[in-house]
């Protein structure tokens, strides 16, 4: 019989730990488990609050009710541990490998004291990790490929249209967004998840740049585009793998597991070095895409199908299943 879980985010935004974690949710419940969703705040995304079941200041009772406390992101993981009985086992994603001071403090609190089993979003994050918690930290992809994805037959015809998906802040740089799409007038440019006043904040917005703050994501990826990811420093990256799925060519900074899921390929690769040097790099592969296509969709074709193999709704049970079904982990 499986375990009954109790699933808590502190809210539900647009973000990869969030949206990864109800596609997960959805794959528990489709396998038995009796699950229920928990938020401490309630969202402002129109189309996420079509996901939210519970809001746990108001069914506390049904909150403890469960086996088990699954909790995301920090500050959800700290009330988890406070509010939880004794007897129920909690499990504490780790979806990044690098924090504000609070987050790590809290995360250091719930490893040196209360001593949670942590589950990692990626081999790349677990590994990170274990060389400075004391508690378990397991390992569970949290992202669910979707096995039914068509795909075009033949290499798609790539346009000048970039898509990034990202939240208005300094990890995902988006002042490195700015300052290529002044280089590269000729392409438009989409950026999903913040709208024009909050991405202004990091600079002028070009004329060739549109933001849309709230997209379901068939219009986000889409298999012409090019996908990019400038970011500082990330985790599992559930956008760049959801672009993978999309058959959408990517171009990514080098940082968390986005090297794994590009198979360390140096053509779709960019070093993480200085905002110019990274913009720099960046015009430069882009433009090598359009000026030398030759086998770029056949390379890009065997790291897409190498990637998602990991990712596959059978793997992602099977751990699941071990760790929640384990009674030495209660």
């Amino acid at each position: 019989m499986s375990a009954k879980i109790s699933y808590l985010f502190y809210k539900l935004v647009n973000g990869g730990a969030e949206l990864g974690g109800l596609k997960y949710s959805k794959l528990l419940k489709a396998a038995g488990y009796d699950i229920q969703l928990f938020t401490l705040r309630k969202t402002d995304d129109p189309i996420l609050k079509l996901e939210i079941t519970q809001i746990l200041v108001k069914s506390f009772k049904e909150f403890r009710s469960a086996d088990i406390i699954v909790s995301s992101i920090s500050y959800a993981s700290l009330c988890g541990e406070i509010f939880r009985k004794r007897k129920q086992k909690h499990y504490v994603w780790l979806h990044n490998t690098k924090f504000s001071n609070r987050h790590l403090i809290i995360y250091y609190l719930l490893d040196r004291i209360f001593k949670p089993t942590f589950i990692a979003d990626s081999k790349f994050t677990q590994n990170y990790w274990r060389k400075y918690f004391h508690s378990k930290i397991e390992c569970v992809p949290l992202f669910v490929a979707d096995p039914n994805t068509e795909i075009e037959n033949g290499a798609p015809q790539i346009i000048p249209e970039i898509v990034t998906v990202l939240r208005p802040v300094r990890q995902k740089g988006i002042e490195r967004i700015l300052l290529s799409a002044l280089l590269l007038p000729n392409f438009s440019f989409y950026i999903y998840g913040a709208d024009h006043d909050e991405i202004s904040k990091f600079g002028n917005v070009p004329s060739n740049i549109k933001c849309i703050k709230f997209a379901p994501a068939n219009e986000i990826y889409r298999e012409h585009a090019i996908f990019v990811l400038l970011s500082r420093w990330e985790g599992l990256s559930i956008a760049t793998l959801e672009a993978l799925q999309a058959n959408m060519l990517c171009l990514c900074t080098a940082v968390g597991a986005i090297p794994e899921h590009l198979d360390f390929q140096r053509r779709f690769l960019i070093e993480n070095q200085s905002d110019q040097d990274v913009v720099d790099e960046f015009v430069k592969k882009l433009t090598s895409l359009f000026d030398k296509p030759h086998g770029v969709h056949e390379n890009f074709a065997q790291i897409r199908e190498k990637t998602l193999a990991f990712y596959n709704s059978d793997e992602i049970l099977m751990r699941s299943d071990k760790l929640y079904n384990d009674r030495s982990n209660f």
